[in-house]
């Protein structure tokens, strides 16, 4: 197991560390541990959109960045919620591993609202990533962010520059709690600095929380624009997003490194004198590695060290150095690195055998980091002190000695934008890109990425997996080799002052030094401002000048009042994205392309990121698209027949003559003229919802020559595209399809459930470190793995994270949460053993044990966890047997059988039987099943009598969601066993609700209470079902299935991906064996006006009837107590002024995730 770093006793017998293995009886090193490599795992690979949020008629790019796979194929598949994947095609991927494409075109073909994932796959299947887009009807907003959001790591910086942030934190960095959000930047309406009132809220987005508010809400006055502020978000996990709400509508950052985990230090060193840690989060008090999202944060040393290690970053030239403080004899030492193909490999450092005081360590470091480590003897100086006689030579009186420490290599490359400041909209630029080596300054070929879109797009950049792809890296490692650390804050609060998620205000609080917000009166940013010191460890500290534009950030106008020449263009529209394409530098790192503005005015942002394997760099450049003088407006694009709305234009007057703006076309009552005289107006005119069309707003001068003119098509909402999908579980009998579009034929219904380990992944992510939440995560884990080596379902690229944390969370269970002694579990370091948490844990540890032995391959790979828990497991059952604890009704467990209890009625009494008991069985079918009315186990009149039924047999009663889908699980398995003739139609109507749901039924987010994170698990009792039923050879990890299409019949094998056809409307039959599925896509037309004209199925409500800007309140949709909610989604056409966030009711949970008239940024 993993030990301390530094000097050992001197026992007799041969060890191990996480690092070496030696003899402390011959005083040697023997070897470098062969597995430490293994700690070191990397996936390396981004995939992005150039938007997370589309309009219905705009395209949709993919960003790939495979370094790894230079010139490989890839393949590109799109999938609707709860519709049949799409292959998009096969693409080569350049000589850098990139890869831009449009996957979906909305100018061709409208796309339907909903959500999507593009999921990119290597032909060796050893890659799998994914990424998720939305699409909504809407329009952008008038509020933005005028600058890029840049992580910064002190209040001096922040002061310094126009837009950045930071993380603070009293207690310490990285801690999960007591964090307060440092935040500056100038809010803007229609690109002009924002004057007035704001209400500033910040929000979590931890699964559980969905974006609830994080703290408490501050009131501030604007003033040119300036935000400066602190949030206090001490009471949640994150990640954060800051909201900015305003009567000019609002905007929101989402800060992607904000998150618990990202923020999480992971210690990067040991043995070398001062100690390190590193993280992705910007805290302050931490150091930036040039050209890399990674901080470190230093300790206090530890002076009685023998190696001395000045910082973990290597030299320009990739160097480290490490100075020798005290004899170290029978050295032994090793590196691991990334070699060219993305491998880690373990390399010997050739040193000296013996060490002396003041001699130097050299070593070269590769990209993005390496790990050395050093192990040899050196002199107990206590010992040697108490015995002056043997001070000379006695081997008796050495003492093993270790120490490692991770090293990071800046990034070599520097890049460079050129742009004009300002253009007019429409008009066309030239950009160009520059690519250059560090260190020499010279030019160079470099492939990257090249993005122009408006800067109200929450665009996310390709970099951002890479940086998360190295974080996960060195985190993953440091927790193999160093000893557990408390996260989650619990030492640090007494039970009753614990900060729970759902609590909204962060109570205990402390805001760190040298936080604070903007002065009263603070002034806006000065156009001559500019960055301080780089804060980057790995190069000479520089300015980077941030010129702001002019002061109403307008181009200057060419002879005829345009700009740049440019006079009485129809700016028609909005263009959210104007560019984004790869891009490659020649020898002398130059590149050019041509990107013509959006008609929109506003402000651009030009994003180019260069890669070259590990090392890559980017960097962001405004470019303000306006006139001299112009008109814009913030538009609905959708209106409901007869709504009447009071809509708002703002006019910039630079000229000396008085203006005219005009307002006609499309749902308009009349022609509307209003007066411009001054140099900024905010005008208001009225349209109706009918007459669509286009509206125009043209501004005119004095002489009646058009200025400026802005048009917009406003539509009726009415006819709206959808996908009807339907999932069939086969009977072994043929299955006739009449009219489908598309058919997806899998292998069995798990594999049905997209990206659902992601999901578990980020789930058990967010828990609270106690040791029942640890040993559930072992436990499902265990349960995963084991189904991916049954190949029931797919990893997602996830096996190698899998293990690595089971392997983890293995060993902190072990070193901080079991008393070997007595058997017994610690809730948490610290605390008194606890006999209800020993029972939990062993339950989950059982599940584990058992998943694991049913496995030759995986019992192998994980022989020593797989021995540890066994020993483990068989020390907690004993213990509680002799404590006389009853694991059926503390743990619903039984030791013996490794079955799952549960209570049930027998004569009036609360008993607790195996589900294969025959009393259980009976007491299902007689009294559950008729209680429940099972057939339509996601009706909403459900709930009652599964909660009356779970209150009355004591059972765990708190889970809506897949509750009753665990309860039913848990039977299943005694009723498969007993080829009960229930067994078909359960199985149907539980893989169809977990499809329909993608839910895997775990608690979300932290919880101190103890026994809520081993159950449900929902989706994990459904893969312990299919392991038995492929046990016993009910279902099959290859399907023969033969589809019959206009009289043609085609026999094939399906096993892990799904077998697609494209129907194209013709009848379709299927016969394939029991138990696997077919999914069936129909696409449609509906009206959303259909439930004013029939008679609906659905009744809404609203709280209030009016709304204040910043008021929150709650729209309810509630279906027909008839209807399963699963097979429903919920298309909400909202005015755009409103933002729709969903809330934890059961309609949303599932599917109602589709909003209509959302905007990608305030209203």
């Amino acid at each position: 197991m993993a030990r301390k770093s530094g000097a050992e006793p001197a026992e007799a017998g041969t060890k191990k560390t996480a690092l070496f293995e030696y003899d402390n009886q011959k005083k040697e090193v023997i070897a470098p541990l062969a597995s430490a490599k293994d700690y070191f795992k990397m996936k390396f690979v981004s995939a992005t959109m150039d938007q997370p949020l589309y309009w219905p008629d705009e395209d949709a790019f993919l960003k790939v960045v495979f370094p790894f796979y230079a010139g490989s194929e890839v393949a590109v598949k799109v999938q609707k919620k709860d519709s049949t994947p799409k292959e998009i095609g096969k693409f080569k991927l350049d000589e850098a591993g990139i890869l831009v494409h449009k996957v979906l075109s909305g100018k061709e073909k409208k796309l339907e609202a909903g959500e999507y994932s593009v999921s990119v796959e290597t032909a060796d299947k050893k890659i799998f990533e994914y990424t998720t887009f939305t699409v909504v009807e809407g329009h952008l907003g008038a509020v933005s962010f005028a600058f890029e959001f840049e992580q910064l790591t002190n209040a001096e910086a922040l002061r310094e520059i126009n837009g950045g942030w930071f993380l603070g934190n009293a207690s310490g960095v990285g801690n999960r709690w007591g964090n307060g959000l440092n935040v500056k930047n100038q809010v803007r309406v229609l690109n002009q600095p924002y004057s007035g009132k704001a209400a500033v809220k910040s929000r979590c987005h931890l699964p559980g929380c969905n974006g609830c508010e994080a703290g408490p809400e501050k009131e501030v006055v604007i003033k040119d624009g300036l935000l400066q502020t602190v949030l206090e978000v001490g009471g949640h996990s994150g990640p954060f997003e800051l909201e900015v709400i305003t009567d000019k509508g609002s905007v929101k950052n989402l800060f992607a490194k904000s998150g618990h985990v990202e923020r999480q230090t992971s210690l990067i060193t040991g043995g070398m004198t001062n100690i390190f840690y590193a993280t992705l989060a910007p805290y302050e008090g931490t150091e930036q590695v040039s050209g890399r999202d990674i901080y470190i944060e230093k300790k206090a040393p530890n002076d009685a060290d023998a190696l001395y290690l000045n910082r973990p970053v290597a030299s320009n030239s990739a160097d480290i150095d490490i100075e020798v403080k005290k004899r170290l004899n029978k050295v032994k030492a090793y590196q691991i690195s990334i070699n060219d193909k993305g491998e880690f490999v373990t390399t010997d450092l050739k040193l000296a055998s013996e060490l002396k005081k003041g001699d130097k360590i050299k070593a070269a470091c590769a990209a993005p980091y390496s790990m050395i480590a050093i192990a040899g003897f050196i002199d107990d100086e206590t010992a040697l002190k108490t015995d002056d006689k043997k001070k000379d030579a006695d081997k008796s009186k050495e003492k093993y000695y270790e120490a490692w420490a991770m090293i990071f290599t800046p990034s070599r490359i520097e890049i460079e934008i050129t742009a004009p400041a300002a253009a007019a909209p429409l008009s066309k630029q030239k950009i160009k890109l520059h690519a250059a080596d560090r260190t020499s300054g010279k030019g160079i070929k470099a492939h990257g990425i090249i993005e122009v879109f408006d800067n109200r797009v929450a665009s996310k950049s390709a970099k951002e997996p890479l940086d998360s792809s190295i974080g996960d890296s060195f985190r993953d490692a440091s927790a193999q080799i160093a000893s557990w650390r408390d996260w989650t804050g619990y030492d640090e609060f007494t039970d009753s002052e614990m900060l729970m998620e759902d609590s909204g205000v962060a109570r205990n609080f402390i805001p760190p030094p040298s936080m604070s917000a903007a002065p009263a009166g603070a002034a806006a940013p000065s156009p001559k401002m500019e960055f301080s010191k780089s804060m980057s460890i790995g190069a000479a500290p520089k300015k980077r000048a941030m010129a702001m534009p002019k002061e109403l950030s307008q181009p200057e106008a060419g002879p005829d009042g345009g700009a740049d020449g440019v006079t009485e263009a129809v700016r028609e529209g909005e263009k959210k994205v104007i560019y984004c394409a790869a891009v490659v530098t020649d020898s002398n790192g130059d590149a050019e392309i041509e990107a013509e503005l959006p008609p929109q005015t506003g402000r651009c942002k030009i994003r180019f990121i260069a890669v070259d394997k590990f090392d890559y760099r980017e960097k962001t450049q405004d470019i303000d698209c306006g006139k001299k003088s112009f008109v814009e407006a913030s538009v609905n694009t959708l209106l409901v027949p007869g709504a009447k709305l009071a809509m708002k234009a703002s006019v910039v007057n630079s000229s000396d003559e008085k203006l005219t703006l005009k307002v006609s076309g499309a749902c308009t009552e009349k022609d509307q003229s209003f007066d411009v005289k001054d140099k900024t107006a905010d005008i208001d005119f009225n349209v109706v919802g009918r007459n669509y069309g286009k509206l125009t707003l043209a501004l005119e001068g004095g002489d009646g020559k058009i200025i400026d003119r802005r048009e917009f098509q406003v539509n009726n909402i009415s006819a709206m595209p959808v996908t009807f999908s339907d999932v069939i579980i086969s009977d072994a009998s043929a299955i006739k399809l009449e009219k489908a579009g598309s058919v997806a034929v899998y292998s069995n219904p798990a594999r049905l459930m997209t990206n659902i380990i992601a999901n578990i992944n980020t789930t058990m992510y967010s828990w609270f470190g106690h040791a029942e939440a640890i040993s559930a995560s072992i436990a499902i884990r265990a349960m995963l793995l084991r189904a991916v080596a049954d190949n029931l379902i797919s990893d997602e690229g996830f096996r190698d994270k899998l293990i690595l944390d089971l392997k983890k969370s293995v060993k902190d269970f072990n070193e901080k949460f079991y008393d070997e002694k007595t058997g017994l579990v610690y809730p948490y370091p610290g605390v008194p053993a606890n006999l209800n948490f020993t029972a939990w844990a062993a339950k989950n540890i059982s599940t584990a044990v058992t998943a694991i032995s049913g496995s030759d391959p995986l019992k192998t790979e994980l022989a020593e966890q797989y021995e540890l828990m066994s020993n483990m497991l068989e020390k907690m059952i004993s213990e509680l047997a002799k404590q006389k604890v009853s694991l059926h009704e503390t743990a619903f467990f039984d030791a013996e059988t490794k079955d799952d209890f549960i209570p049930v009625e027998i004569d009036g009494k609360i008993i607790y039987k195996a589900p294969s008991d025959d009393a259980v069985v009976n007491f299902f079918s007689t009294k559950f099943l008729p209680a429940v009315d099972m057939p339509k186990l996601g009706r909403a009149d459900r709930t009652a009598a599964f909660i009356k039924a779970y209150d009355t047999y004591r059972f765990l009663r708190a889970f809506e969601r897949t509750g009753m889908l665990y309860y039913t699980l848990i039977n299943m398995k005694a009723l498969l066993k007993k080829e009960d003739k229930n067994f078909f139609k359960l199985f149907n109507e539980v893989s169809r609700g977990l499809i329909n749901t993608n839910e895997p039924g775990l608690i979300q987010g932290p919880a101190m209470l103890g026994g809520v994170y081993s159950a449900p698990q929902t989706f994990v009792k459904y893969i312990d079902l299919l392991v038995e039923m492929a046990r016993q050879k009910r279902i099959s990890k290859e399907a023969a299935v033969e589809i019959t299409i206009n009289g043609k019949t085609e026999k094939i094998i399906v096993s892990d991906t799904p077998y697609i056809i494209k129907a194209e409307g013709a009848d379709v039959t299927v016969k394939m064996p029991e138990f696997a599925a077919v999914r069936v896509d129909r696409e449609h037309e509906i009206n959303i006006y259909d439930h004013l004209e029939k008679t609906p199925f659905f009744k809404l409500a609203s709280d209030k009837s009016s709304y204040a800007i910043g008021e929150e309140g709650q729209l309810t949709v509630t279906l027909d107590d008839k209807l399963d909610a699963s097979e429903y989604y919920a298309l909400i056409a909202a005015p755009s002024n409103l933002t729709i966030r969903q809330s934890e009711d059961i309609l949303s949970d599932y599917r109602g995730q589709v909003l209509y008239g959302q905007k990608a940024s305030g209203a």
